[in-house]
């Protein structure tokens, strides 16, 4: 599964990615280390700047 690093803080653990326009969209995923509260850390769908991520480990190399 990727894993994506953000430079606030925190990572990004899901199913599948895309990168397009300077935009990180992340589907079906668990946010870890971040200060949004345990009910909301598994949106369907995230979104994210790329001036916000700090790397991306993708699943498979």
């Amino acid at each position: 599964m990727p894993v994506i690093y953000l430079k606030s803080g925190g990572t990004v653990t899901c199913t599948a990615y895309t990168i397009k326009d300077g935009v990180v969209k992340a589907m079906d995923c668990k946010l870890d280390g971040t200060p949004i509260p345990e009910e909301k850390a598994r949106p369907a769908e995230f979104t994210a700047s790329l001036a916000n991520v700090l790397y991306i480990l993708p699943g498979k190399l």
